[in-house]
């Protein structure tokens, strides 16, 4: 009976253990999936210009860049531990493409990362006007050969594409870094490389939102993104 009571104690003893063991491997799964918020994972950039990405994290962060070329592309990085801004300056002289900044959610020292791809835009790319319009209305030039509109809507805070008929297409917006809608002003329709970006300038940096839906139509008709306070962005 001894012997009964002696193994079935080590037995349970075994099964605590096993069980605290999965118990924490499982809570470090979960922790490791900690987030890292970007306002935007990919962005476009011309040469001499610069843009600002938005972080929202649970921790402090650490980040490393590869694929720069020039001296004069630097990347600051301004925040807390509840995240924070970058700031990206592509030098004039920068000769890569793409380059990426991996942003690691405290020190690198686990898998928990989000991968931000730069794309540089070069000066010597042509880049033409379509039309041009300073009202809350501009008449949009299809990719399947019709035309529709782009109005400000809702004190312009709304951007809504239309057919010639008047049927909603997809609408957009920009919210500042308290997710507040901002009001919008339209410029010019630009075509850059080959796709067509909407000129659209707010009071202050901001992130586009749309339906990953609406973004599927404009992208099928040709439209790309946001020529956004003078930087080239692409739909999120």
């Amino acid at each position: 009976m001894k012997k009964f009571l002696k193994l079935f104690s080590t037995l349970m003893m075994t099964m605590i253990i096993v069980t605290c063991f999965c118990g924490n491997k499982a809570l470090a799964e979960y922790e490791a999936e900690s987030p890292i918020w970007l306002t935007n994972n990919e962005i476009s950039i011309l040469q001499g210009e610069s843009a600002e990405i938005g972080v929202y994290t649970t921790d402090y962060i650490s980040y490393y860049v590869t694929g720069v070329n020039s001296a004069n592309t630097i990347i600051n990085y301004f925040g807390s531990q509840t995240g924070g801004t970058f700031t990206i300056t592509v030098g004039k002289d920068e000769t890569a493409n793409t380059f990426h900044i991996y942003v690691y959610l405290g020190d690198a020292s686990d898998d928990c990362y989000k991968d931000l791809t730069v794309n540089v835009m070069k000066t010597s790319s042509p880049i033409s006007a379509v039309n041009s319009s300073a009202t809350s209305t501009i008449s949009v030039s299809f990719a399947d050969g019709s035309t529709g509109t782009l109005t400000l809507t809702t004190e312009k805070k709304i951007g809504l594409f239309q057919t010639a008929s008047g049927t909603a297409m997809a609408q957009f917006s920009i919210t500042n870094q308290s997710g507040k809608l901002m009001q919008l002003t339209l410029g010019d329709v630009v075509t850059y490389n080959g796709a067509n970006y909407i000129t659209v300038k707010t009071p202050a940096a901001g992130t586009i939102n749309i339906s990953s839906s609406d973004k599927a139509v404009l992208q099928a008709q040709g439209i790309a993104g946001l020529y956004l306070n003078n930087k080239y962005v692409n739909w999120p």
